[in-house]
């Protein structure tokens, strides 16, 4: 079973990763994906880190995460939730929880889900999607293990600077 994730987890990376692959692949990788995690959830039970490793858990849950099937992942979604707090990748959880929320029109959690923009002086910035209760986002994600939303905008603005360097490499 770890193996066979972590087999997915690559192949999902190596896509994602090369700008030259349509979006149409991606979906046929995501829809494959997602059938051989039906599979391994049918036998197995949702994956967490007391059935595999923590690696694998988390390998997992972003490969949920990348799923077209909404209802697959909002059950995987919800039985994650009532797991021990210990036994599942809680710095990646929150990401499939925002993008659920976030697809299905509702506030975030989590401020995860964010857009990457210039502004008017050709400087990037993160905004996030709606986010619940925004002034209590930080202790959500503190109980997550995830760093204040502001180190993370800053983050996704440093990534996003990466990105289209390497996209345009003449800028």
């Amino acid at each position: 079973m770890n193996k066979l994730i972590n087999n997915l987890f690559e192949i999902d990376q190596a896509i994602r990763q090369n700008p030259k692959f349509p979006m149409e692949l991606i979906e046929k990788a995501d829809n494959y994906c997602t059938e051989v995690l039906k599979e391994l959830v049918r036998l197995n039970g949702v994956i967490t880190i007391d059935k595999s490793d923590e690696l694998t858990a988390k390998r997992f849950v972003i490969l949920v995460q990348h799923s077209r099937d909404l209802e697959f992942a909002q059950g995987i979604c919800n039985q994650l939730q009532n797991e021990d707090i210990n036994n599942v990748p809680k710095t990646i959880l929150p990401l499939l929880i925002d993008k659920l929320l976030v697809k299905a029109g509702k506030e975030q959690r989590f401020g995860t889900i964010v857009s990457t923009k210039y502004d008017e002086n050709s400087q990037p910035y993160a905004q996030p999607k709606p986010i619940e209760d925004e002034q209590n986002v930080n202790k959500r994600r503190a109980q997550y293990g995830l760093e204040p939303i502001e180190d993370y905008l800053q983050k996704t603005i440093e990534a996003f600077k990466k990105f289209s360097r390497e996209m345009n490499p003449s800028k």
